[in-house]
């Protein structure tokens, strides 16, 4: 049986109720709420269990097998160095129906190798955003296919989320125009148009979310942080398209979940940290550098054309 504890715990005048579960594990008070900025501690433990998780020894599941400790220092460096442009978001959450979504999508098709996550904007002064562009290999490039969700029709409790799938190509030259500053003396060359990731990326997602359906702390979606590289990456951990000469932004992937006594998400950094152990594990003995933690492939550098 879970011991819950409950304490009151002072903060900015306002009182937070709290539980502590998980067999006596202290919550994690760093965790905290990440939206509309307000700060609020996470109040109720997430356990994790053993799940069958594939190993993508492939490009692009370091944006998920990455520790917090890694990736900290990157979101707080994007922070510091790009949100500084009015409306730049240094964060997006997916639920969980849009993922299963995409997943089935791109399963049906048999033809996607991955998704770009394509950053867009509707125009000046608007908010940054992000769409999911599923990609085919050509060449040994990855190609968008901006009519992919054409017709395509979202599942009941998804609609919500419709503008993830809208592959406007207006809305993501806003954004090389606005905010990446394409062309002008101010061009903000770190500043990533998108980030590629595996299809095994999307479902080691799929299936962690699937196995805590029946979890007592479910999880409910994914945070798409915007991170940049504060230092310079080591052989191995290098992503196609890396320049060290520029501090690039990319992405770091994170389930979420909630807990039922607090209105919010919290990032499950813990399930990363499971995939980081299981990932170490399969590539022990393994000759040469490990794909599996490289960390997506990052646009300009590494599109298929430049217009792409």
């Amino acid at each position: 049986m879970k011991k819950i504890l409950f304490c009151f715990l002072a903060f900015s005048g306002m009182l937070i109720v709290s539980c502590n579960s998980n067999k006596g594990k202290p919550p994690d008070a760093n965790r905290q709420r990440q939206s509309e900025g307000v700060q609020a501690f996470d109040t109720c433990a997430l356990n994790v269990i053993d799940f069958q998780s594939p190993i993508c020894n492939r490009p692009g599941i370091g944006n998920l097998a990455v520790s917090k400790a890694e990736a900290q220092p990157w979101i707080d460096h994007f922070r510091a160095t790009y949100k500084l442009a009015p409306g730049m978001q240094d964060m997006y959450w997916i639920d969980s129906c849009a993922l299963g979504f995409l997943w089935d999508f791109i399963e049906a098709k048999k033809t996607y190798n991955g998704v770009w996550v394509t950053f867009a904007c509707n125009g000046a002064g608007t908010n940054s955003a992000i769409r999911f562009l599923p990609t085919y290999d050509s060449a040994g490039h990855h190609v968008s296919d901006w009519n992919a969700f054409t017709g395509a029709t979202l599942p009941t409790g998804c609609t919500t989320q419709a503008e993830l799938f809208d592959t406007n190509k207006r809305k993501a030259k806003n954004f090389r125009g606005f905010f990446r500053k394409e062309g002008q003396v101010t061009e903000v060359t770190g500043l990533s148009r998108k980030v590629w990731v595996d299809t095994c990326v999307i479902h080691v997602l799929r299936m962690a979310i699937n196995a805590y359906k029946t979890n007592s702390t479910p999880l409910d979606g994914v945070f798409i942080y915007s991170a940049s590289y504060n230092t310079a990456l080591p052989p191995g951990r290098q992503p196609p398209g890396y320049n060290p000469a520029y501090q690039q932004s990319t992405i770091v992937l994170v389930p979420s979940y909630n807990c039922s006594n607090v209105d919010g998400h919290f990032p499950a950094w813990e399930i990363n940290q499971y995939i980081v152990t299981l990932f170490k594990n399969a590539m022990k003995g393994v000759a040469g550098p490990a794909a599996a933690f490289n960390h997506g492939e990052l646009c300009p550098n590494s599109c298929h054309t430049i217009d792409d």
